[in-house]
């Protein structure tokens, strides 16, 4: 997301959005907690199973989940959409 805020000299405000809270279902949440549903509806965020036997919230480590991050931010901030070149 930087390298696009970057190449397509977009005004860094954008970012203040990240601070703004998520509404969803009646309910309030900061936009990074751990108990935000938009992170575990776009998998960065899943229940697992720990050592003990415990089912705790973790955050997935692969390349899909870091592309998941970057959409979900990108939609926070209402990052323009990249128009695609189109083939002649």
């Amino acid at each position: 997301m930087a390298r696009r805020l970057y190449d397509d000299a977009l005004d860094l405000t954008l970012l203040e959005k990240l601070a703004t809270k998520h509404q969803e279902n009646g309910k309030t949440y900061e936009f990074f907690s751990w108990d935000n549903p938009i992170f575990q509806r776009a998998g960065i965020i899943v229940s697992s199973v720990n050592k003990k036997g415990e089912t705790k919230l973790t955050v997935r480590n692969a390349h899909e989940t870091r592309r998941a991050m970057a959409d979900v931010l990108a939609a926070k901030i209402e990052l323009p959409a990249k128009a695609v070149a189109q083939a002649a």
